[in-house]
Formats: C-alpha cells, structure tokens, sequence
C-alpha cells in the first residue's frame, strides 16, 4: 500500500527532523476547504460559461456568484485553490480557468454511471481524503473527533478548521459511495451505490417501456398458484364419465335432435301438418 502520509499535496516526500525522525506536518494545500456537493455546484456553473474551452476567473465568478461579483481577494482564491487540490480545474493561463477532463465528467450528470465513478475519482485525487481511506479501507472511519484529530495534527489545522475538514471529508466519502452498508470503507466503491444506480436504471426502464395490458395479463398468469393435475387423474376421470348415446335416424341424418314446441294453441289441422313435414305421417292431400 503506498503511504500517501509520507507526501505532500504535489507528491514530494516530507521533510522530517534530523534528530527525532518525526515526520513535519504536511502541507495544508492537501486540505481542500469544500466538500464534494459544492465542487459539483462549481464544475456545472463553469461548464455553463466555459464548456470544454477556458474562460476568465472574472466571468466564472459572476457565474457562481453575482453578477456583481469579483475574482478577487482571499475568499476566491481559497476557493480556486480547493478547486485545484481536488483536480477539476486548471489555469492554462493567468486569469484563465478550464475544467480538467476529471472536472467535465463530474460536470456531466446525466450520466450516472460516469458521475458516480468521478465522485469516486475526485474523493482519491485529494490527498488527504485518499490517505483515511486507504489507512480504513475494510473497515469503519474512525469517529468524527478521530478524523479532525488526523487534520489538526497532520495539517496543522486550527481545530475549527480540522472539525470542518472532518465535515468535509465524511460527506464527500458518503456521496462517492465509499462507505457500504455495514459501515465499513470499500475503496472500490459501496455495494449501495451500484444498487441505486440498478434502481434508477430499473425506473427509466419501466417509464419508456410501460407494461400493455397483455404482458400484465400473462404475467399474473405465470404468477398465479394453480394446482396441477397430472395426465393419469384427467385419463382417469375420463374413464369413470357416463356419456348418453347418440341415436342415428339414417346415413343421411347421423344426429337426432331433440326439439321441444308448444303446440297447445294449434288447431289439429296445423299439428298434423307438422308431424307429417316431420315424417310421422303420409300427407293424403
């Protein structure tokens, strides 16, 4: 495992004492001063005024800000600076700002699986995000007290700073999906995290491919509890049935049938004339 603790926020090795080897804290350059949320409010707002090209600070920050806002001052250079230690940013020239290829797919939100994958990304380019991770990975993050502790004395952070840092980093670990659902840290990524993105992949599915009424029918059917009934009991059953049997008047005829008529308002004249249509007599007329 590469003990990211012996770095600085550029990866030069610190300096130590000569006479204790206690290792100097490191540079506070590899604390950035925002989380993760924000970083994505900042990447959207230059990817709207500067797309995949550069833009000046001066229009970035009337973006992000106001139109009456300034690229000026201590504020907005803490900012930038925060922006750069979490690599979506770089300044081709002076007063010049773009986002770096990492900064355009976090920008992209459309694409889940890409998004979550530059969350994950951005977390590790951090340097002191990427060391608490490494040094927990398989297991729990130390408490909140635990991990400003490691920002005050690594960072030489004030304790309000540190405490802030602490904020920073367990929101921005959450977001990428460092953390799984035993709590524990999985630097490939939380199981959760793929689940959710199989939810949402589920939901866009079912939303552009509803199901027809046929699909449902046929699924209720292939759902439904039926009891079987095997090949023998329906021969069986078959066997033991009483059927009438057919009666044939002539070849001509292979089917008596049996037809019922009131005839109680006929006159005898007109009952005779049926039978005798219906071959039950000889017509003398």
């Amino acid at each position: 495992m590469t003990d990211i603790s012996a770095q600085t926020s550029d990866g030069a090795p610190s300096s130590t004492s000569g006479t204790t080897g206690a290792r100097r804290p490191r540079s506070k350059a590899g604390v950035p001063r925002h989380d993760l949320t924000t970083v994505e409010e900042c990447v959207r707002a230059l990817w709207d005024v500067a797309r995949q090209g550069a833009t000046s600070e001066e229009v970035f920050a009337r973006k992000l800000i106001g139109p009456e806002a300034k690229a000026s001052g201590g504020a907005w250079r803490t900012r930038i600076a925060s922006l750069r230690t979490w690599g979506v940013v770089s300044s081709p020239q002076s007063g010049q700002i773009q986002l770096t290829p990492l900064g355009l797919r976090l920008a992209n939100n459309v694409d889940v699986r890409q998004l979550a994958n530059a969350r994950r990304e951005a977390v590790l380019s951090v340097p002191s995000f990427a060391q608490i991770l490494s040094d927990s990975d398989g297991a729990p993050l130390p408490d909140i007290t635990g991990i400003a502790g490691r920002f005050e004395f690594g960072y030489a952070l004030s304790k309000a700073d540190a405490k802030k840092a602490a904020d920073d980093f367990l929101s921005s670990v959450q977001l990428a999906g460092f953390i799984n659902n035993a709590g524990d840290v999985t630097l490939s990524g939380a199981e959760h995290s793929r689940a959710e993105e199989t939810s949402a992949a589920d939901v866009a599915e079912s939303a552009l491919n509803p199901p027809v009424m046929g699909d449902t029918l046929a699924l209720e059917s292939e759902t439904s509890e039926t009891p079987e009934i095997a090949d023998s009991d329906i021969k069986e059953k078959l066997a033991n049935e009483t059927y009438a049997p057919i009666s044939r008047r002539s070849e001509s005829l292979p089917l008596q049938i049996s037809v019922t008529i009131d005839m109680s308002d006929w006159t005898p004249t007109d009952v005779i004339s049926v039978l005798k249509t219906l071959g039950y007599g000889q017509n003398n007329d």
